[in-house]
Parts: structure tokens; sequence; C-alpha cells
């Protein structure tokens, strides 16, 4: 039976190419558009963790309550004192300082009278040789002129500033913010290098310095506006994230206390929590919605195949076949289209996928005024599900449509099946 039913699916195409060509499509979207949210959810989780919020994050609590703000007059002191203890309690992760403040880039002329001044975000991390930050935030990749900070009261623009500024490397600039205590600061630096990071939102006014100037220059010695965790592996996990977190802070917050530590994981910081239960109920609602009009349209295709083969049907139930091993067939029949049409289907999804991840799509065009911490490299993620998340509602549609349609066999009246015949 089962020869007979596959010489006939691959000898009669009107009947079995068009549901085939319908499956593939279907699957082949299906596996291709998880692959991408997959990279999509992967890249923005990557970049947002090594820039911004880090797998896990300690600050004050004051700090958590306007952490978009960057207050880092509410930072963490004894700093020095909690990173040893993270490191030994949790060595699972790399522990990295920050402080990120605002400031007014002001760049003077030889007689010191302003020439241009503009707005910066600056970025305070340790820039030593041999820091792990040099990796983590790929810094000599970013690098596009000059080098890296190496001696004190150095800064790195990023391209946009640099280009605002009109500046040249080697040229001093003042950086006029407020210390930790809303007293007035000024430094004076000179630029070493210019750097792109390809996220539009840093490349727009970023000034980077060495945590030991910022410390300096804000009156924060032995502080820090907030401590990033990242996992050595660098795979998130959000319940395991979560449970840290909660055991940190239950261990150090204190409610009378705003300057007490807290911890908070990557999808509790900004709006990345609700970004990502989107992402990952995006991977459902269209796998549903691909069942469901999949099976429809190919009930309909069942339907009409039906009608088509009217006179087939009748034949074999008159000669003896009975109504239920012709509906076993239709079901048989209709699977081994679906195997063919989810096996075409997988193939061109994951073959696409797999290019996609080595070829990253340049989303920069469309994020040019974003505010988000994230890459505009966008790429799939191929993993095992991406061979089954289509494969599997592939058979499914075809089963139901089959199935639905199919039942039309137990409807027909046997004592009319001889004048249809001589009809």
């Amino acid at each position: 039976m089962f020869d007979f039913i596959l010489k006939g699916i691959l000898r009669d195409r009107s009947r079995s190419l068009l549901p085939i060509i319908l499956i593939a499509t279907g699957v082949l979207v299906t596996s291709l558009y998880y692959s991408f949210i997959r990279g999509y959810e992967r890249i923005a989780i990557d970049s947002s963790a090594r820039f911004d919020t880090g797998h896990v994050k300690v600050m004050t609590r004051a700090y958590a309550e306007e952490a978009d703000q960057r207050p880092y007059d509410l930072c963490l002191l004894g700093a020095e004192e909690l990173l040893v203890e993270l490191q030994a309690n949790y060595p699972d992760l790399n522990w990295y300082e920050r402080i990120q403040f605002g400031g007014l880039v002001d760049v003077p002329d030889e007689q010191g009278e302003t020439i241009v001044q503009g707005e910066s975000a600056a970025m305070a991390v340790d820039l030593s040789a041999g820091s792990d930050e040099l990796k983590l935030l790929n810094l000599k990749a970013a690098l596009r002129e000059g080098r890296l900070p190496q001696e004190p009261d150095e800064v790195v623009l990023s391209t946009g500033l640099f280009k605002k500024l009109g500046i040249k490397l080697g040229s001093d600039l003042s950086l006029i913010t407020a210390t930790m205590y809303g007293g007035m600061a000024v430094g004076n630096f000179r630029v070493t290098g210019v750097a792109e990071f390809g996220i539009p939102v840093l490349d727009r006014g970023m000034l980077l310095l060495d945590i030991s100037d910022a410390r300096r220059l804000l009156d924060m010695e032995d502080g820090v506006g907030e401590i990033l965790g990242i996992y050595k592996d660098n795979e998130y996990n959000w319940d395991k994230a979560q449970a840290i977190a909660d055991a940190f802070t239950a261990g150090h917050a204190d409610p009378a206390d705003e300057f007490s530590a807290v911890m908070l994981p990557l999808h509790k910081q900004g709006d990345m929590g609700s970004m990502l239960v989107w992402m990952r109920g995006a991977i459902f609602i269209i796998i549903g919605f691909f069942v469901f009009i999949m099976g429809l349209v190919l009930w309909n295709l069942g339907l009409i195949n039906g009608i088509r083969r009217y006179g087939e049907m009748g034949l074999r139930l008159a000669i003896g076949e009975s109504a239920g091993h012709i509906y076993g067939s239709l079901v048989l029949e209709a699977l081994l289209i679906g195997l063919l049409g989810s096996i075409i289907g997988t193939s061109g999804g994951v073959a696409f996928g797999y290019w996609l991840q080595n070829h990253p799509f340049d989303m920069s065009h469309y994020l040019t005024n974003a505010t988000v911490m994230m890459s505009p490299d966008i790429s799939a993620d191929v993993n095992w599900f991406s061979y089954v998340i289509g494969f599997i509602p592939g058979f499914l549609a075809t089963l139901m449509g089959a199935g639905f349609a199919g039942l039309a066999v137990f409807k027909r009246n046997t004592a009319s099946l001889f004048k249809e015949l001589e009809n």
C-alpha cells in the first residue's frame, strides 16, 4: 500500500505538486522566522549585556530606581571590597566596574577660548593593559583611528562625536560635569583615538575614558556607578540569573538604606523583559497561525481533490473496499505529501538560516535614531529546534486538512454508486 500510494504521488503531480509547494513554503517561512527571531534575541542580549545591563547588574537601591538617568551621585561606595566578594561568591561570572555619566565637551583654541561644544555620554571602564574590558567591548576592532588611552587623562571619542566637534587626534578638550556631591567638575583630556562600535546610540556621542580618571574627576574614590556580571560562557539563563539576583539582594538590600546594594537580572532592566517575552511569544503565535492557515488551505485542497476523484472513490467503494480503508489511504497519502513538503521546506529554511547567520543583515539605516543598545547587524541563529519547528507543524497541518476532507468518503450513498458509474 505504501509503495502504491508513493508511486501515485510521484506520477500524478496534479494532486500532489500544489500541496507540496504550499507545505514547503510554510515550513520554510516558519523555520527561517524562528532562526531569525533567535538571532535577533541573541544579538539584543549580547549587545545589551556588554554595554549596558550585564547578565546581572549590581547597584544601589536608589540608583536602580532611576537607572535610566545614570544617577552616579547614588553610586556604590566600597566598590573594591564588593567586587572581591562577587568574584568569590559567583565564580561563573566575570565582573566589570562601570561609571556612566553625562557632560558637556568643550574644545578650546590656543588662547583657551571655546571653539565648539557638544553634549556627550561618557562611559568609564578599566582600560589598563590586559583588562578584560578590552575584549568584552571589542575595543581594538572598534578603533578606527589612533590608539586606546595608555596614560592618565586620555580619551577615545565615538565617530559621531569626533565628527561633530571637528577636531583632530591629539587635540585637547575639557569635559564639564558635576561631582557625585553636586559640585562642578572640569577635566582636561587629550583625544588619542576614534572608535565605532556599530551601535548607533553609542556612536552618536560617546566619550570613553579610564575608570580611574572618572573617579578622580567625579570625586568618587572607591566608588562605582554599577558592577556588571556576565556569564563566562556568554549564555544568558533567565531563571539562573533571577535566582542569583534574588539571593544577593536578600543578603545585601536594606529597605531603610537607599544606598544598600541590590542586583537585577538583565530581563528586569528597562524594557528588556517585555522585549524578550514578545519575541518568544511571537514564535508560537506564528506557528499556531501557520498550522491553522495551512490546515484550512489543505482542507479546501482535499475537498477539491475529492470532487475531482469522486468517481475513483465511488469505484473503490463499489468493488468492495471499505470506507475506512479508503479514508486511511487518503490520510497516508496526505502524510507522505506532508513528509516531502516538510523535508523540502526544512532544508530550505535551515539553508537560508545558515546563510543569514554567516552574512548578517545591516539594519543601521533603520536604526539611525534608535535609543536601544543593540547592534545593527542582524543575523539568524540556527539550532536543533530550527529543524523541527516547521517540520512538525507541516505534518499537523497536512493531517488536519486531509482528516477533515476525507470524512466525505463516509457520506457516499452506496445505493447510487452503480448509477454514477453508468453515467
